[in-house]
């Protein structure tokens, strides 16, 4: 069954590119949506499952966004899905100039490698690389107008690998008791050094901003802490990557959204590159599909 999704992204295609494939699926520009957006098709093919279900594409569509929301760092969201004819049940020039890498062009180049390493993992880990690229994408969607979720949801990408035994055994670090300073390591480990800020390009002071996103992500959004907000906006606006606030009497340093998106997207990536390089023998063509069979079927 063709499955075709129409989907808005904040990066334009590169000039002379029509169709970019990656794994089983493929997108290709419809039209210009806004002055900062393109309308593209989503399409792929779906798979039956062993009892002739039709699967769960809608799903899948949203699975393949968000995957691609971290790879190609934009913003991305669904306008509506087709299924073999059948229907299946949005920035302005600020925010452009102030967070210039969720705009521009498609660097699409490793995509095809990057999907194809997601569909090497097992169906525990992959459930995982997806719920952290949806939490790192629906935070995109938040900057910058609601900073406190924006922020909250950066940290919980993290933390959805972060958490994970294989990642980082719990003998070592414990689950719930050292839970920011597994998130810290899991950045220091995986995310590239050559992406590191100029004025944050030590590990010590990487380490320090990392804890404290992960220690005070919930008192901005949860409890409304306005000086966490206040701090993360002025580390963007003075392009650095954190700002300093009272927090208790104590002076807190606290990460830039643009600096937190790309360190937990860094590592994200960062991650999937240190796997075993996909071959046709490893890659699971239906593992998208099985994942989305976890919420809904439709059946034929």
């Amino acid at each position: 069954m063709l499955i075709e999704s129409k989907i808005i992204i904040t990066k334009s295609f590169p000039r002379g590119v029509s169709k970019i494939s990656f794994g089983n699926y493929a997108i290709s520009p419809v039209s210009y949506f806004s002055a900062t957006e393109i309308e593209a098709s989503l399409s792929f093919t779906n798979h039956e499952d062993d009892n002739n279900g039709r699967g769960h594409p809608e799903e899948e569509v949203d699975i393949v966004c968000k995957l691609l929301s971290v790879f190609l760092n934009a913003r991305i969201r669904k306008l509506g899905t087709v299924a073999d004819e059948s229907s299946i049940p949005v920035f302005d020039g600020r925010e452009r100039k102030q967070y210039p890498q969720f705009f521009g062009y498609l660097e699409h180049e490793s995509l095809d490698d990057l999907i194809n390493r997601v569909r090497t993992l097992d169906e525990k880990m992959a459930r995982q690389v997806i719920r952290a690229c949806r939490c790192y994408a629906y935070s995109l969607e938040l900057i910058p107008s609601d900073p406190a979720f924006a922020f909250f949801l950066l940290v919980s990408s993290g933390k959805c690998i972060s958490s994970m035994d294989e990642i980082i055994p719990f003998s070592d670090l414990d689950l719930w008791e050292k839970e920011s300073e597994r998130f810290a390591k899991f950045i220091l480990d995986y995310f590239p050094a050559e992406l590191k800020s100029d004025d944050a390009n030590e590990d010590q002071l990487v380490n320090e901003l990392l804890v404290n996103a992960s220690c005070y992500h919930r008192k901005s959004f949860i409890h409304g802490n306005d000086g966490i907000k206040t701090a993360s906006r002025e580390a963007d606006k003075n392009g650095s990557s954190y700002a300093q606030v009272m927090i208790n009497n104590i002076e807190v340093k606290i990460p830039g959204l643009t600096w937190l998106s790309k360190v937990v997207r860094g590592s994200l990536i960062g991650y999937l590159n240190a796997c075993d390089k996909p071959s046709s023998e490893t890659v699971d063509d239906r593992l998208f599909s099985v994942l989305a069979l976890e919420k809904a079927k439709l059946i034929k």
